[in-house]
C-alpha cells in the first residue's frame, strides 16, 4: 500500500494583518467581515485531520507545496474541485472532508492561501488548472471567506468553472452570477453563528435561479472543517463527521448536476 506522510505544521501565533493587492479593497473588506469570528487567531488541524492526510488503497494524498491533492483510486467525476480554506484557518483542517470527496471518486485540491487569507490570492485556482491533469472540467468551492473568494473567481472567470459550491460564505457584493450559466449550491447549518445572516440573504440575488441552499441541521461554522471550536460560533448538536458527510453529499450533487448537464 502507498502511504504519503505529510509534515505537521508547527503551531503559529496571531498573523499579522497582511495589505491587499491593488483592486482588492472591496475584498479585503469582505475579508474582515466573514473574519470576524475568527478574531483574527490561527486555527491548527485536528490530530483527526492530520490523520486524514495519509494515502491508503482509495485516496492518494499528495503535499505539492501550494496545495494538497487527493486522487481518488478510481476517479468516478470528470470534474475535479479546487476548495479554498476559510479565513486564518490552516488548509490542512479542511483533509477529512475533502478526503471524504475523493472517497467519492472527486479529484479535490485543497489550496494553501498566503497568511491563510483567500482574499490575497483569489486566483490561486489558474495555477491548479495549469499543473494537475486529470479532470476535464472544474468546480471551484471553498468555506466561509474561501467561499466568497471561490465565487468571486467563478463571476471573474466565466469560461474556467462549471460549478461552484460554497459552505458558509456568499459572493461578494458586485459578483453578480445571476445570468451566469453556472452550477452552485450554498451550503449552511443551522447553528453557525459567524456567517453574516443578513449578508448571506442579501447576496442570494446574485447567484443563479436554480441555485441550491441545503442546511445542516445541527451543523456549526467550525464544523465544516476539522479544527476545534471557533470564536463567536454556536455549539453543534451533530458530530463534524455527519457535517462532513452532508457537506460533501451537497457538492457531490453539484457534481451530478454538472455531469448530468
Amino acid at each position: 500500500m502507498h502511504r504519503t506522510e505529510l509534515a505537521r505544521p508547527e503551531r503559529e501565533g496571531t498573523p499579522a494583518a497582511t495589505p491587499a493587492t491593488a483592486g482588492l479593497t472591496l475584498l479585503a473588506s469582505l475579508a474582515a467581515l466573514l473574519a470576524t469570528g475568527a478574531g483574527c487567531a490561527s486555527y491548527r488541524p485536528t490530530d483527526e485531520a492530520l490523520d486524514a492526510l495519509t494515502s491508503d488503497d482509495l485516496v492518494t494524498v499528495t503535499d505539492e507545496d501550494d496545495w494538497i491533492r487527493f486522487d481518488p483510486a478510481d476517479a468516478t467525476f470528470r470534474a475535479g474541485v479546487v476548495f479554498y480554506p476559510g479565513a486564518f484557518v490552516e488548509a490542512e483542517a479542511y483533509a477529512p472532508p475533502l478526503r471524504l470527496l475523493a472517497e467519492q471518486g472527486v479529484t479535490t485540491v485543497l489550496v494553501r492561501m498566503p497568511s491563510k487569507l483567500a482574499v490575497l490570492k483569489p486566483n490561486a485556482a489558474e495555477d491548479v488548472f495549469a499543473a494537475v491533469d486529470g479532470p476535464e472540467v472544474w468546480v471551484i468551492a471553498g468555506h466561509s471567506l474561501g467561499g466568497a473568494m471561490a465565487a468571486h473567481f467563478a463571476a471573474k472567470h466565466p469560461d474556467e468553472v462549471v460549478g461552484l459550491a460554497m459552505w458558509a460564505g456568499y459572493p461578494p457584493a458586485k459578483d453578480d452570477m445571476s445570468d451566469q450559466d453556472i452550477a452552485v449550491t450554498s451550503v449552511t447549518a443551522t447553528e453557525d453563528q459567524v456567517l453574516e445572516r443578513d449578508k448571506f440573504d442579501e447576496t442570494k440575488a446574485l447567484l443563479p435561479a436554480d441555485t441550491t441552499f441545503p442546511v445542516i441541521e445541527g451543523g456549526n461554522h467550525a464544523g465544516f472543517g476539522s479544527y476545534g471550536a471557533q470564536k463567536k460560533d454556536g455549539e453543534a448538536t451533530i458530530t463534524p463527521e455527519a457535517q462532513h458527510e452532508q457537506a460533501v453529499a451537497a457538492v457531490v450533487a453539484l457534481l451530478e448536476r454538472v455531469e448530468g448537464e
